[in-house]
């Protein structure tokens, strides 16, 4: 959410519209003169006209240029003025129309080079257009390179006074804008005093307080929204922070909106820098001022609390292409003051590349199209050599196109939303004598689309929020983690995390995704840290979530773990198309194909990371996920690349679940396929193993209040030349299915030629490995399972020694039993299956139950 710093005030004289003086027909007024002030001039004709007077231009006027030399031109009375493309060009001297209590219709003119001056209502507002308790409308006119540019005045003695609407500005009334043009149009909030904190700056083109707006056919290029620098010495205060930048090209406060036909192109908002630590107050614990925040490129609508109207913002058949929210940087930190023990300052954080919708909202977004939006975080403040105190963290970034947060409803139809990206800031550096270590760098959230109920967390708001996707494609959108600061890293200082390629939906939310495609998508880790949800993710629902997802497609996605995983809590790629931590999911008809769960490379550390669930990722406190004739086609679970010998131990360069990795809770699969999906571990070092050539389930001992159990249940399923490989003394479990202490049942499902691979080390089950392990604490569960009418055909488990390597086995070609678990095996059918070593069939000590 943008903070609102210095909103703009409410207006104490009271609105009144002047009465229409009696006629019998309106009068029509005509502009003779381009010279201002002149018998004929505009500002002539607007002072003599009565309300609802049209006024309109000689044909000799026509496409002429008209100089403002006398300042804003005042209308107090309902006027239509109708251009033939005259230019009103104000020359940065001064607004050029300022509308009280009055209709304004204007039509056919271009607004150019306005500039606000300050108002003691609402700061500087409107460098085109200020209209205050009137309705506005504005059809086939342009706005180019104006401005609302704050001065050091202000409105509540503590920041300076904020910058709202480059061109247009507009409270307590309604606002209609049709086939317009707003190019470059600036909102720039001023830079801090010695007494008070940068301003905000919100709307490059428009501005809209409490006004329902309306935009058809209209065009936002170049326009922009930047908050203000903290650059001057700070005595009041221990720091300034930057300034926030909100809608680049429009923002609404309490005001619906509605869009159609419009385009959205290369328009920003930019958080303002922080205030350098030798700036900063000396006397009273002077800090590094953090970056500005940043929200919406294009579009952002602040709406209110939960007991507030809900306000309807629609996008109807628009482009936004090209839009960014750039966080602030940080201030520097000074090695000078307080001992050299200045900690870094937070780079700003980033939301929505295109569009931000905060508040009680209803947004719908229907046949349109978001290319190429972005949304980066600010970079923490560089650290000198010398400073002791480092936790200088880069931006967090929240939706590279989309954000909506404690909203009412999102509803995306019909629409495309690609090559959006969501980059994470990078942290500070640490000092050269290495006395403290680099600075994080920022998580980065949805890189397409990110939603968060928001609404207080679990227990405290019943209100479940709906999601709706239908027939929309995400295709090329990235989340990536920032990269930590160089130097002296340690497992809480490294990069930034990365969570849902194309979207990351949290919290307590009822989403329904129809018929939709997410193809070649991205999540990629910063150093040492995790990627997970590589085209979707869904993370910390509550008890009342749910998930649908019904046909489509999941095609080409990627999580990569961020490299040199050292960081023992955050070090693998993680579900190659959806990461699941979320209860009750339902897929139906969906494919999964080609989809890759990567861990990070080893670039010389010696850690690589591990690849958990080649297309889903299943992790939280007891989830209940649901797979109804949905296929898995040459997924993979990849442990990342190894520079050399490596470090051994569990969770390093692992492959875990070619298709699906499920921790805790039930997993049902009823149906579908899964073909030729892979588990491969690292290709060095060892404790680099690869299990579940299609699937890995075993529940986790940690967070201690989870259930600590996970349930597998297949019907009718075809698992078929699915592999887990593994090398270099390590080992390869369940070319299949890998089963760990966990109960798993099967009926009628067929397991052919699937394979267990290890080079250098020990093969177990060709198709299945059911696992009893050892030592395990918490809730207490059955390790049983139990197949009724399986088909195990074909299946190996070949261990294979290469020269002067370990002795290489295999055991188990259809299935292998690890530490004494409980199965049953009932009208189980074996043709073919080999091990290298033994147990064609079945190898391993098992308990029968009773039947």
């Amino acid at each position: 959410m943008i903070k609102r710093r210095g909103a703009p005030g409410r207006r104490t004289r009271p609105f009144a519209l002047e009465a229409l003086e009696t006629r019998e027909l309106l009068t029509t007024i005509v502009v003779t003169s381009p010279i201002d002030g002149a018998a004929g001039s505009l500002r002539d004709a607007v002072g003599r006209a009565s309300a609802g007077d049209v006024i309109t231009f000689a044909k000799s006027l026509r496409g002429a240029t008209l100089h403002l030399t006398g300042g804003e031109i005042d209308v107090t009375k309902a006027l239509t003025i109708q251009g033939t493309r005259q230019t009103l060009d104000a020359d940065q001297g001064s607004r050029i129309l300022r509308i009280e209590g009055a209709k304004a219709t204007l039509s056919g003119l271009t607004f150019r080079d306005g500039r606000a001056s300050f108002d003691d209502l609402y700061g500087y507002a409107g460098g085109a257009i200020l209209a205050s308790g009137s309705d506005l409308v504005l059809n086939n006119c342009t706005f180019q390179s104006d401005q609302a540019v704050a001065g050091t005045e202000s409105l509540d003695g503590n920041f300076v006074a904020p910058a709202f609407g480059g061109a247009v500005f507009a409270d307590s009334g309604t606002v209609g804008i049709a086939n317009c043009v707003f190019r470059r149009d600036a909102a720039v909030g001023g830079g801090n005093t010695s007494l008070m904190q940068s301003g905000r700056a919100a709307g490059g083109a428009v501005f809209v307080n409490e006004s329902p707006l309306t935009i058809r056919g209209c065009s936002f290029e170049g326009n922009v929204a930047k908050g203000g620098d903290s650059l001057s010495v700070m005595t009041k205060w221990p720091s300034s922070l930057g300034g926030s930048g909100g809608g680049g090209a429009i923002y609404a406060m309490g005001s619906p909106v509605s869009a159609s036909g419009t385009r959205f192109v290369s328009n920003r908002a930019i958080g303002g820098k922080g205030l350098d630590g030798s700036l900063a107050q000396a006397a009273a614990s002077p800090e590094v001022g953090d970056g500005g925040v940043a929200g919406a490129g294009a579009i952002l609508v602040e709406g209110g609390t939960d007991a507030s109207p809900v306000l309807d913002f629609s996008v109807l058949r628009c482009t936004f292409q090209g839009n960014a929210a750039l966080g602030g940087n940080a201030g520097t930190p000074d090695v000078q003051m307080t001992g050299g023990a200045m900690p870094g300052g937070q780079g700003g954080e980033a939301q929505g590349g295109a569009v931000l919708a905060v508040g009680n909202i209803a947004l719908l977004i229907n046949n349109s199209v978001l290319d190429g939006n972005s949304a980066t975080g600010g970079g923490a403040g560089p650290n000198p050599a010398g400073l002791g105190l480092q936790v200088g963290w880069g931006g967090v970034v929240k939706g590279g196109a989309v954000f909506s947060e404690k909203g009412h409803s999102v509803t995306i139809l019909n629409s495309r939303i690609v090559h959006s990206l969501a980059l994470g800031g990078q942290g500070s550096d640490s000092p050269a004598d290495g006395s403290s270590y680099a600075g994080a760098g920022g998580w980065a959230y949805g890189g397409g689309v990110y939603v968060n109920n928001g609404r207080g967390g679990a227990g405290t708001d019943p209100y479940v929020e709906p999601v709706l996707f239908r027939d929309t494609t995400f295709s090329g959108n990235s989340v990536q983690g920032g990269e930590p600061g160089k130097g002296v890293l340690a497992d809480i200082h490294a990069g930034g995390g990365a969570q849902g390629g194309a979207a990351d939906l949290s919290g307590k939310l009822g989403i329904d995704i129809l018929r939709s495609n997410w193809t070649s998508n991205r999540a990629v880790g910063g150093t040492e840290t995790l990627a997970s949800g590589g085209a979707l993710a869904t993370p910390f629902g509550a008890e009342e979530s749910h998930t649908t997802i019904v046909g489509g497609q999941f095609r080409s996605n990627q999580a990569i773990g961020g490299k040199d995983a050292r960081n023992a809590s955050y070090r693998e790629g993680s579900g190659g198309a959806f990461m699941i931590n979320s209860p009750n999911t339902v897929v139906v008809g969906v494919r999964f194909q080609s989809n890759a769960a990567i861990g990070g490379a080893d670039t010389g550390s010696g850690y690589a990371g591990t690849g958990k669930g080649g297309a889903v990722y299943i992790v939280g406190q007891h989830p209940t996920t649901e797979f109804d004739a949905c296929s898995f086609l040459s997924n993979q679970a990849l442990g990342g690349t190894a520079a050399g010998a490596g470090n051994g131990g569990s969770y390093n360069g692992q492959g875990l679940g070619g298709a699906i990795y499920a921790e805790n809770g039930d997993l049902t699969v009823r149906g579908g396929s899964f073909l030729t999906n892979l588990a491969r571990g690292s290709n060095a070092g060892s404790g680099r193993d690869a299990k579940g050539g299609a699937i890995f389930a075993s529940p986790i001992a940690s967070p201690p209040d989870y259930d600590y159990q996970t349930n597998t249940h297949f019907t009718g399923v075809i698992f078929k030349q699915n592999q887990a490989v593994a090398s270099g003394d390590s080992v390869a479990s369940g070319g299949a299915v890998f089963n760990g202490g966990n109960v798993l049942t099967d009926v009628g499902s067929r397991f052919l030629h699937n394979q267990a691979v290890a080079t250098d080390g020990t093969a177990y089950g060709g198709a299945i490995v059911h696992e009893h392990e050892i030592g395990q604490t918490g809730t207490p569960y059955v390790p049983a399972m139990t197949l009724t009418a399986t088909e195990v055909n074909g299946n190996l488990a070949i261990g294979q020694a290469v020269p002067q390597g370990p002795a290489a086995s295999g055991f188990g070609g259809g299935i292998a039993f690890l530490n004494d678990p409980i199965g049953v095996l009932r009208l189980v059918s074996y043709r073919k299956n080999r091990a290298s070593t033994m147990g064609n069939d079945v190898w391993g000590t098992y308990h029968e139950s009773e039947s």
